[in-house]
């Protein structure tokens, strides 16, 4: 993983946001209920995905993508993604990409 001090000073780039991945299985935990004003305190974007989306049956996993979003007080809904179903994966990558595309001010 590359981190900020393998990167010589004159070649740092700001951080384009944060992909918090969360179990969907656990729900959100005191960490990231820390974390999130944390980010919106920096103004810092902040995608939420839920992973592991494969083991909880359909109306399950709406349910926890609400309590999710409610818990976190975030304005999109997580993503509720699974690399073993590839379910989420495509809407991960578009809000990956929009993270870093967006010219930070």
């Amino acid at each position: 993983a590359l981190r900020a001090r393998d990167v010589p000073s004159g070649e740092r780039t700001s951080l384009a946001g944060v992909l918090l991945l969360i179990d969907i299985r656990r729900g959100v935990q005191d960490e990231e209920l820390d974390f999130i004003p944390w980010l919106a305190q920096r103004e810092m974007p902040v995608v939420v995905a839920l992973t592991k989306a494969d083991k909880l049956a359909k109306n399950k996993r709406m349910l926890e993508i609400g309590r999710a979003k409610q818990a976190l007080s975030v304005r999109k809904d997580p993503l509720a993604v699974s690399v073993l179903s590839n379910e989420g994966i495509e809407p991960l990558w578009r809000a990956i990409v929009g993270l870093v595309a967006k010219p930070k001010a």
